[in-house]
């Protein structure tokens, strides 16, 4: 197994393979719940806050790690209040999103989340946001406007680190 899993990452196959595509959106199904998965997504992609498969209808609760990781050409995401957490660097490195727009459902960004997305300017927290996750924001050095709302009462290291236009207005001592 440790061969295969070498040939996949040096040919860039996608060894962690997701259940299903619906609509252009890879998801993996648990429960009822779906979680969006990696693909090679580009221009906006909209999140559906429900999905159906095989005669079943799934409500889509997480953007899992690595979910659009890499996709150069992502230009805007839209995340339904039905998504509860965003994984580790499920939007790492996406250079062509410029700004979203984080729903009330979502409590926690997970670490590198949004990290190296060097064209994201402008980023807008929900009020029930609190914790965001060390190296969240890292390298985003087009970021510009982030307001932190008084509910996030974690922020992890590095969290804005390289964001070299970045002017945080918070009720915290993140700045």
């Amino acid at each position: 197994s440790y061969i295969f899993l070498c040939l996949c990452l040096f040919c860039g196959i996608n060894a962690f393979a997701s259940d299903a595509l619906v609509d252009g959106i890879y998801y993996n199904f648990s429960e009822g719940n779906a979680e969006v998965t990696s693909g090679g997504y580009s221009g906006a992609v909209v999140i559906p806050q429900s999905v159906s498969y095989n005669g079943t209808t799934y409500s889509v609760t997480s953007i899992g790690k690595d979910a659009f990781h890499g996709c150069d050409t992502l230009t805007s995401i839209t995340i339904p209040n039905s998504v509860t957490s965003i994984g580790e660097y499920a939007f790492a490195s996406c250079k062509g999103l410029t700004s979203v727009t984080i729903p009330s459902s979502v409590t926690n960004i997970d670490g590198y989340a949004f990290a190296s997305c060097t064209g994201l300017a402008s980023v807008t927290i929900s009020e029930s946001l609190t914790s965001i996750s060390e190296y969240a924001f890292f390298g985003c050095n087009a970021l510009t406007s982030v307001t932190i709302p008084a509910s996030v009462t974690s922020i992890g290291n590095s969290a804005f680190s390289y964001c070299k236009g970045y002017s945080c207005y918070c009720s915290c001592y993140c700045c």
